[in-house]
């Protein structure tokens, strides 16, 4: 169960229900691409909002396997993916992706230096 009154059950099905409706709410389908017969699910409208972003990631958290997992390791990469789309979006201004993920650009410096590790 979470921590801090969130209303979680244990199973986590408020969460995963926000989580399935997020992803049904902000993606979209693409008959027929790359190629004919496949349908591709174009999830940028879900990485770019934040709301959305969350329901999806607090569901997937209440699916913890058996066996655990790493929580710093995912969390890391998730970290990574927001910071590359954010300077991706600002054609790799910083302090305009700082600003997109409400950090400072120098925090935003540091986090690129820890990353690169």
């Amino acid at each position: 169960m979470l921590s801090g009154g969130r209303g979680a059950s244990a199973q986590g099905l408020p969460e995963r229900a926000a989580a399935k409706a997020a992803v049904e709410r902000l993606t979209r389908l693409q008959p027929d691409f790359p190629t004919p017969g496949v349908l591709f699910r174009d999830m940028s409208p879900l990485l770019a909002d934040a709301r959305g972003l969350w329901d999806v990631t607090l569901g997937l958290a209440t699916a913890v396997p058996e066996e655990g997992i790493d929580l710093g390791s995912y969390i890391g990469n998730i970290e990574r993916e927001l910071i590359a789309l954010s300077l991706e979006r600002t054609n790799g201004n910083k302090g305009q992706a700082a600003r997109l993920l409400n950090l400072n650009r120098t925090t935003l410096v540091e986090k690129l230096k820890r990353l690169a590790r």
